[in-house]
């Protein structure tokens, strides 16, 4: 299912015109990427931003819909949890280094 995922935003990658949504689509591919292949970098990148930056960020909530809650067994605080700033998935954003969050800085 996540291959599906990650092919369609790949298909999407190659119509995109739009410099900063074709950045915002990489982003969501590495970061799912990362977050299912289990990167050590990604996922210890992951950890810090958590701890320094996201865990007391008032952006950072509960997925208001279930259906789209991803479950994280690796670092199972960013279960189940967005950043209702950007809209991203937690899990994803965190994993990534392509479109950083402005607190991280």
């Amino acid at each position: 299912m996540m291959i599906a995922k990650i092919q369609r935003y790949r298909e999407a990658l190659k119509h995109e015109k739009d410099p900063d949504i074709v950045r915002d689509i990489r982003a969501i591919i590495t970061g799912i990427s990362n977050f299912e292949l289990n990167i050590i970098n990604a996922r210890n990148k992951a950890r810090e931003r958590l701890e320094k930056h996201c865990s007391g960020c008032k952006f950072f909530i509960d997925e208001p819909l279930e259906s789209e809650i991803v479950i994280d067994k690796v670092i199972p605080q960013l279960s189940g949890k967005i950043c209702s700033d950007c809209g991203c998935v937690a899990s994803y954003k965190l994993r990534q280094s392509i479109k950083k969050c402005k607190k991280w800085s």
